[in-house]
């Protein structure tokens, strides 16, 4: 396949924030939160059903959380149920009063992007998060 033709733009480390999502910090960190409780479940090789018989939390909310339909989850109910699977799992946040950062101008049909502040740096992590209001890091 060819490379001309296509522009390679390099993310902020936030997809949302990267596509100009008004919540894109706390979408951010409920994907995070979500990819956690995912590789929890994954390695311990538990079914939805399994996790949900453990936790006392609904095979429904285990099965959004596999499909990403994080909408209608609080950033607080991420972490409750994360905590239910991994009891040594700890989640920091910190947050940092500032001026919001600038809007980023689109150029040519794609959007040229600034350093990011960090949102969620997460070591031992294989997925990194960067935005702007938080900055915290979740320990696993």
């Amino acid at each position: 396949m060819s490379e001309r033709g296509i522009e390679l733009v390099h993310g902020g480390g936030n997809v949302f924030r990267d596509f100009g999502d008004a919540q894109a910090d706390l979408k951010q960190a409920k994907a995070v939160l979500a990819a956690r409780i995912i590789a929890v479940l994954d390695d311990r090789g538990l079914a939805v059903h399994e996790a949900a018989s453990l936790t006392g939390f609904a095979t429904a909310d285990f099965s959004l959380i596999r499909d990403a339909d994080l909408g209608h989850f609080t950033l607080d109910r991420l972490m409750k149920m994360l905590a239910a699977l991994d009891a040594n799992a700890r989640v920091i946040v910190k947050v940092h009063l500032s001026t919001p950062a600038e809007p980023r101008a689109a150029t040519g049909g794609t959007q040229r992007l600034s350093s990011p502040r960090p949102l969620l740096g997460l070591p031992k992590c294989p997925h990194r998060a960067r935005s702007g209001l938080f900055s915290g890091y979740s320990e696993w």
